[in-house]
């Protein structure tokens, strides 16, 4: 197959990332196709983003299907040259495939054979270029075709076809309906690239009942790094896979390059071949607009006109022409009253074939103009345009004042990493200010807190040595205290053993006497040693701070104090005073306007409520939180935090399509270590409970890349060695399994993280009693010891909430369990019926099951299957629900259908069509009407997501469009009506 485009859009990966939707769009339309019903599609984008790769996938499934695929690609050459060069090509290729004299016989003569190579040439063929008078042969020739078995016809590059071969596909299209013909052309859509002749096609095909346009949209940070690790065939390195995501923007084909260039020894250029793609593009221009190209590569992402006029100095007609010309050639794009870059790595290319002279001079004019004009560009910017500008030209004296102004403006709209960046640069600076200023204190001082909201700190522990090595020996400055305060507190989010006594010493050297000082370090050290279970000692110092708050008048003291004594209080097991103390904080914060002590408590009071299992207060309280925190500028801290918890009470509740929408979102920002690690992890549950090892494997391997161990919170360690146990026991290397328990059981501070010890026990229960079968344990103090281990910090655990009461019985029905089911399981069921958590209830369930089958009792043991089945259908939990099937066969006893009712009435059930319950539930909404939007308002789940399930309904009863598919439920009665 022949690729024309500038950029070619396959990639080197095996594996097609992040076009799961798409692909089922064309799974679709190839049965569609089969069934006799001709079908279009229109794949779109951008170059490189992935069309001809879609296209290669759909050809060969369709090839594997014993279909006929014929491919050909249009041609920059102009319409007048080459007629019909795509449909040309494919014939050629035919005639290849099945030989002269097949082709002979399908053509019968005429025109056709003047080109198709190795025919004898027809005695009335006229001149081949005569395109009009081949239409006939050609239709002639599809149906001939069709006779022998189906046919998928691929056209590349429709953005560069000639008007005959979009006549003749109009043609194929629209006179071939009732037919085994599968039409697929490739086309980019971006900018004004796409000829005006070929957007009025498309539009007239969009009205089309069976031609379906996909548009393809940029891979998402996850995919791109699923890509990358396709492509390298290992895991990157987490620096390496973001630096890759941000300078491709998602573009498949940019992410091959990069990731090829990341085993180069300067992995931060652009390597030859790279460039060259690129500026292929920049070569097209002439020479003024290669030089207004040039000026807005320097200049901010998106560059205003007047701006690009004030800087480029030429005449304005001369300049929109060099701006047109950039813009047809899809160099330069229109953003608004702005222009930016068709995409950054052309930015790049064209800064690095620019002289160090050249930019310099360029930033200097930049500098001036705004200096001379600053409403050349919103307020809100001009401070960091400006300072931008001065830092490239490396004029110390003016960068420095115009970083410290940009980084005021970043801290008051929020833009806690911008203000980072600006005052980083500015420290850089100061060694070369030709006069002294003696505010770096001050300058260090902002930047640490920074860095600290933006989440960055192990930079804020770096910035705080700096700090703390310019004092004076033997300095105990009220300063000096705080900054050894915020360096234990960053310590502690960093997981590092050195926080406690860092910590502890920082408390000795506060001031004494009512100092906001002091309250200041007590209520940073109670948030931390609260976290690290030292839960008294951190109540007391959050009273103390607190006092001093009230004793100040100084409000935002006492949200921070009494946020950390909730923390201490929820760690120390008191519950109602937890909730109730932070839910005072948080009034409080309201009542005084304080959004970052709100945002505090909400995380705190989001993480209490998770962790004592109140789990619809969660989903009341969390989204305030998520919106105040956006606001604020905390996404990278906590924002995620609270997401986290929200998407935690998700998966408890069974919702996991809204759970895995909600930590995709965290997952796809920016966040630094643990941030993002957690997020990382409940995916991973999430994919083993749907029982997909390879996605598990891949999320704990992400989270293994972003952190060390010893840096993620405990709770999130607890969690890390229960899916590797539970990987290890689904590959069957139960050795393994034991040793990720025994290290989960040596963690300290267990009994404070309550909800996450009693799965590590029930998960250890499981490994030692498949340890048991495969003897890797042995009957000696080893065993012994592994589980008295368990049982002793078991006596340790709270049992009063519905969901620990549940645990606490399925540990003890595990323990029980050993080679045979324990009879205990049915009361673990019950229980957790009643705290609502359905895994681990569809899991009891079917332990319950096993232990009726024992006994002989099938009936009752048929009842508990059926309740799992239904729930795990809901839940898409595949792993159990395949094991609950193996179960019901391998004992021989029916599933009892769930809904009697629908079992006795005769009628075939939504299961019996092959659809899932949650399935059955959309194609209820749908045939009455509902849209995708009202679908996921009323199932709470993702537009999405309602988009999918309405897809996989469509594929799985064979039917085109929601009116066919509300049709078929009608007739089928799968729902009753009122008015049945």
């Amino acid at each position: 197959m022949v690729h024309n485009e500038t950029v070619q859009d396959h990639h080197g990966s095996t594996e097609l990332v992040g076009r799961e939707t798409q692909g089922r769009l064309l799974d679709s339309a190839l049965r569609l196709t089969l069934a006799g019903e001709s079908q279009v599609l229109v794949l779109g984008g951008e170059a490189g983003i992935g069309k001809t790769r879609l296209a290669d996938q759909i050809a060969a499934t369709a090839r594997a299907a014993g279909v006929r695929v014929l491919t050909g690609s249009c041609v920059p050459l102009g319409a007048d040259r080459l007629p019909l060069a795509p449909v040309l090509e494919a014939l050629r290729g035919l005639a290849d495939e099945i030989g002269r004299e097949r082709i002979a016989a399908l053509v019968r003569g005429g025109r056709l054979t003047r080109l198709i190579p190795g025919l004898q040439l027809s005695p009335d063929a006229g001149e081949p270029d005569a395109a009009d008078g081949l239409f006939p042969e050609l239709v002639g020739l599809f149906e001939r075709l069709l006779t022998d078995r189906p046919l998928v016809l691929i056209v590349e590059d429709l953005h560069w076809s000639d008007r005959s071969t979009r006549e003749i596909l109009d043609v194929l299209a629209r006179g071939m309906r009732q037919t085994s013909l599968l039409i697929v052309v490739t086309c980019r859509t971006e900018g004004n690239r796409q000829p005006e002749a070929v957007r009025g096609f498309l539009g007239e095909w969009d009205r089309l009942r069976h031609v379906t346009r996909i548009e393809l949209g940029p891979l998402s940070r996850t995919e791109t790094l699923a890509m990358v690790s396709n492509l390298l065939e290992s895991l990157p390195a987490a620096e390496a896979a973001e630096r890759i995501f941000r300078r491709s923007a998602g573009n498949p084909f940019f992410i091959e390059q990069l990731a090829r260039m990341e085993t180069a020894s300067e992995p931060q250029t652009i390597d030859n071949s790279l460039r060259d793609v690129l500026t292929t593009q920049i070569e097209r221009l002439d020479r003024i607009s290669r030089r207004v190209v040039q000026i807005a590569a320097l200049g901010a992402h998106r560059i205003p006109h007047r701006l690009l006029a004030a800087v480029a100095t030429m005449p304005e007609e001369q300049l929109l022409g060099a701006i047109r010309q950039a813009v047809d050639f899809g160099v330069l794009s229109v953003e608004g009253d702005d222009y930016g870059f068709r995409h950054s790595l052309l930015r790049d290319a064209v800064v690095q074939s620019t002289l160090p002279g050249e930019r310099i001079e360029i930033h200097r004019r930049y500098a001036h103009a705004l200096e001379d004009v600053p409403s050349l560009v919103p307020a809100l910017e001009q401070p960091s345009e400006l300072a931008h500008h001065w830092w490239r030209v490396g004029d110390a004296d003016r960068a420095v004042p115009s970083l410290l102004t940009a980084a005021d403006a970043a801290g008051r709209i929020f833009a806690h990493s911008e203000r980072v960046t600006m005052l980083k640069c500015a420290l850089d600076f100061w060694p070369k200010l030709s006069e002294p200023r003696s505010d770096l204190a001050d300058v260090l001082d902002e930047v640490i807190d920074a860095a600290m909201y933006s989440g960055q700190h192990a930079l804020a522990v770096d910035l705080i040595d700096r700090a703390l090595t310019s004092a004076p020996v033997g300095d105990h400055s009220e300063r000096t205290a705080l900054l050894t305060a915020k360096r234990g507190g960053c310590l502690m989010s960093l997981g590092d053993q050195r926080a406690g006594e860092v910590l502890y010493e920082a408390v000795r050297m506060a001031p004494s006497g009512i100092s906001d000082i002091r309250a200041s370090i007590l209520s940073l050290s109670a948030f931390a040693l609260a976290s690290a279970g030292d839960s008294q000692y951190a109540a007391d110092l959050a009273r103390e701070s607190m006092q001093l708050g009230q004793d100040l008048g100084d409000a935002r003291i006492e949200v921070r104090a009494r946020t950390a004594l909730g923390l201490a209080l929820g760690h120390a097991g008191l519950d109602d005073a937890s909730i109730e103390e932070v839910k005072v904080a948080l009034a409080l914060a309201d009542l005084h306007d304080d959004r970052h002590g709100a945002v505090i408590a909400y995380d705190v009071l989001c993480h209490m409520l998770m962790s004592i299992g109140l789990l619809d207060e969660v989903l009341e309280v969390a989204p305030a939180g998520l919106a105040l925190a956006r606001e604020t500028g905390l996404l990278r801290t906590e924002y995620c935090r609270i997401a986290n918890s929200l998407a935690s009470a998700l998966i408890d509740l069974g919702r996991w399509d809204d759970a895995e929408r909600q930590l995709m979102e965290i997952v796809d920002v920016d966040h630094p270590g643990a941030f993002a690690a957690s997020p990382r992890l409940s995916l991973a549950d999430l994919a083993l409970a749907r029982g997909d090892l390879d996605t598990t494997r891949q999320f704990l391997a992400w989270a293994d890349q972003l952190l060390n161990h010893s840096q993620l919170d405990q709770e999130s360690l607890v969690t890390r060695a229960c899916l590797s146990a539970e990987i290890a026991l689904a590959d069957h290397r139960v050795d393994e399994a034991v040793g990720a328990v025994i290290a989960g059981l040596a963690l300290p501070g267990a009994p404070a993280h309550v909800s996450a010890s009693w799965r590590l026990l029930n998960t250890g229960a499981r490994v030692e009693s498949a340890a048991a079968l495969s003897r890797t344990l042995r009957p000696d103090a080893v065993d012994r010891t592994f589980r008295s281990t368990m049982q002793d910090l078991a006596g340790k655990l709270r049992t009063d909430r519905p969901q620990w009461v549940a645990s606490a019985q399925q540990f003890d029905a595990e323990l029980d369990s050993g080679i045979s089911p324990s009879p205990l399981w049915t009361g673990a069921a019950a229980s957790w019926e009643v705290a609502g958590h359905p895994y681990p209830l569809a899991l009891s369930l079917l332990r319950a099951a096993e232990v009726a089958l024992n006994a002989g009792d099938k009936a009752f043991a048929s009842r508990n299957l059926g309740r799992a089945l239904k729930i795990c259908e809901l839940l898409d939990a595949r792993l159990l629900a395949t094991e609950i099937q193996h179960l019901a066969k391998r004992s021989r006893v029916l599933i009892a259908d769930a809904n009697p009712a629908t079992a006795e009435s005769g009628k075939p059930s939504a299961e019996q069509v092959g659809l899932t319950s949650r399935e059955a539930e959309v194609l209820r909404l749908l045939s009455e009407g509902f849209s995708n939007n009202d679908i996921a308002t009323t199932l709470y789940m993702s537009s999405k997501t309602a988009s999918v399930h309405v897809s996989r309904i469509l594929h799985k009863l064979s039917v085109k469009t929601r009116g066919e598919a509300a049709a078929m439920a009608y007739r089928l009665r799968l729902f009753d009506r009122q008015h049945d």
